[in-house]
């Protein structure tokens, strides 16, 4: 947790006045240094609705004065520097560098970023890696320090990524901060917009928020000398009225903050928006092409998956639309860069897993290649709409729905009220056990039960809940009700997941390197009967492209086709991670599934989120030295 944030949370909890002494003690840290991290605490803490105050022999105090500014300031803040995370290491490192002019030492980043110096050091190898999978390069120079080198187009979609993006609750540098205290931000994002809505534009708000960030930078960059270079073909298929568009959002920089935006940067921001936006006067021609291309793509989806997107004329538009600029995109190396693209891949993975097989689809009927994860997170989130407003419309066709229950009228009417929130136009009946044969000439489509019970009644499925619903509980609901009405007598979810696990495939070792721990692990697969033989190939093409590794050391490699003989799981837990990409992994899932076997991979997924979020369970698990002690751990969670 950054620094800043635990001083805030620490005088939150105490609601009192709390000494200096205190806080050193609590934080491990000395006296000046709290008072700096106040003071800028309290530089953006007004707009936020608080105030750190103090009054001398006291100490200080939180004063909250808009309590909904407040909770949108700890909801918006996230943990920094994790000092014992690498990645979080790295990621403060380019933080830095990438907003530097020139040279920074290892003292001014150690002192910056308060991680030791000794760290930095042991690090920079590992950065390095990370830099030049950006085809950026650190430069280190004795008695100057360290500086981030490499193809303007590369620094600028890095920073970004790593500066603009960032969720590191840390101070950037005087030089950063300096530029934006005299930039009127939200003026000159609106002007920029009212720009293009005067050209008749069509852009989303995530397009929108990319553009703005990549003009951001421009500026920034053009503020330090620092432009594009390229060549005049590269522009031979920009169109008119995006340049004049770019003319006057430059016009108005260059009038209202005096910085020169030169001819190449104009016309390089010209082709970003071009590929972002959408003219409403649009091709005919080529948007028919683009659908008929998109809907063939979305049935061979629907055939491997039994899936019904082809059926969905609101997503079949959301694609064209987002589509249709994307191709210019790519074709210029101006993709999206997505914000919120580790939450996508962790919540939806299932959903991200056909997402990339419809691209596949799609590129063999239109030039639509070497995506970035980021775009296709993008892409995802149209599918996953899809998916949740056809699963609402399953919950709604819900008639009737019995509640077997043995606590009081009390709790039991408070299941009901929750459950009729979820289930609008469902009868929710409670009944006890020692009544249930009541309703054998009236079932419903489900029964939910708060005791122990059978998987079925009378061939209706049954899905065990607990007495009190919490939000976490009723989402669980949904997503099982779901389940049991697409994929009928699926009986027990736990129960299947846990089939999946087989002693053969468990493996405990001592390290190893990742891409060869999970080839060996997915070529047994395939020898013993149980993978496809492309399986091993279409894993490694997947990773090679898009990782699957999550935070905290978890990753879950799969193929993008899911044509699984027999669906398995495979487990290797390593004592020493392995490293991929700068990604530490010490726990590994090789998933083989069936195409129709989507859902147990949003069910594993659901396992492996509570993994990430449970540090005790995780390591629980990697401490298991047997398969039967795995199974163990493994059932606690489920």
């Amino acid at each position: 947790m950054n620094r800043e944030k635990q001083i805030v949370d620490y005088l939150d909890s105490k609601q009192t006045f709390v000494r200096n002494s205190d806080l050193q003690k609590k934080l491990s840290i000395s006296e000046n240094t709290v008072r700096s991290a106040i003071k800028f605490i309290n530089l953006d803490a007004q707009k936020n609705g608080f105030q750190i105050v103090h009054v001398r022999s006291k100490g200080y105090k939180l004063q909250i004065h808009d309590i909904r500014l407040y909770r949108a300031y700890q909801n918006s803040v996230s943990a920094d520097v994790d000092v014992t995370h690498a990645q979080r290491r790295q990621e403060a490192y380019l933080y830095y560098l990438l907003q530097a002019k020139g040279y920074i030492t290892l003292d001014w980043l150690s002192q910056m970023s308060d991680i030791s110096r000794t760290t930095i050091t042991k690090d920079l190898n590992r950065l390095e890696c990370r830099l030049s999978q950006l085809a950026l390069k650190l430069e280190r120079k004795r008695h100057y320090g360290l500086k981030i080198t490499g193809d303007e187009v590369a620094i600028r979609q890095a920073f970004s990524k790593y500066v603009i993006g960032s969720d590191l609750y840390i101070e950037p540098i005087r030089e950063y901060r300096d530029f934006f205290a005299r930039v009127n931000r939200s003026v000159l994002k609106e002007e920029i917009y009212q720009i293009l809505r005067k050209h008749a534009v069509l852009v989303s708000d995530l397009a929108f928020d990319n553009l703005w960030q990549h003009y951001t930078v421009i500026i920034y960059r053009c503020t330090q000398n620092n432009y594009i270079t390229f060549k005049k073909s590269e522009t031979s298929e920009l169109k008119s009225c995006y340049y004049t568009m770019s003319k006057e959002i430059a016009s108005y920089t260059e009038e209202k903050l005096s910085v020169l935006i030169p001819e190449c940067e104009i016309e390089f921001f010209a082709l970003d928006i071009q590929s972002k936006c959408v003219i409403e006067s649009m091709s005919k021609i080529n948007t028919e092409l683009l659908e008929n291309s998109i809907r063939d793509s979305l049935r061979e989806l629907d055939a491997e998956f039994y899936t019904p997107f082809c059926e969905d004329s609101e997503l079949i538009n959301n694609l064209l639309i987002h589509i249709y600029p994307l191709i210019s995109r790519v074709n210029y190396d101006l993709q999206l860069s997505n914000p919120i693209i580790n939450e996508i891949h962790s919540d939806y993975v299932n959903v991200f897993t056909m997402t990339l097989r419809f691209l596949e689809l799609l590129e063999t009927k239109i030039k639509l290649t070497k995506l970035t994860k980021d775009e296709v997170g993008f892409i995802t989130l149209h599918f996953a709409a899809s998916i949740e407003k056809r699963r609402q419309t399953q919950l709604n066709q819900l008639q009737k729905i019995v509640v077997i229950c043995s606590t009081g009228r009390g709790s039991a009417a408070l299941v009901k009220i929750k459950l009729e929130s979820i289930f609008g136009n469902a009868k929710v009946v409670p009944i006890s056990e020692h009544d249930l044969a009541s309703v054998d000439h009236d079932l419903p489509e489900i029964f939910l039960s708060t005791i122990p019970f059978a998987n079925s009644y009378m061939g209706v499925p049954v899905i065990q809940i607990k007495q009190l619903l919490n939000e976490d509980e009723i989402e669980r609901i949904r997503e099982n009700v779901v389940l049991q009405m697409t994929y009928r007598n699926i009986g027990s979810v736990s129960d299947r997941i846990v089939s999946l696990f087989k002693e053969e495939y468990f493996q405990c070792l001592e390290t190893g390197n990742y891409m060869e721990l999970i080839e060996e692990a997915a070529k047994l697969m395939v020898q013993r009967g149980d993978a496809d033989p492309s399986f091993t190939q279409y894993v490694l093409q997947r990773e090679n492209r898009y990782p699957t590794i999550f935070m905290n050391g978890i990753a879950t490699p799969h193929p993008v086709q899911l044509n699984a003989i027999c669906d398995t799981v495979g487990v290797i837990l390593l004592k020493k991670p392995a490293n991929f990409e700068g990604q530490e992994v010490a726990l590994i899932f090789l998933i083989n599934l069936k195409a129709e076997s989507l859902f147990l991979h949003q069910e594993l997924q659901r396992f492996i989120l509570k993994l990430i979020e449970n540090e005790k369970a995780r390591q629980n698990i990697l401490l298991a030295k047997s398969f039967d002690a795995f199974l163990f751990e493994m059932k606690k969670i489920l």
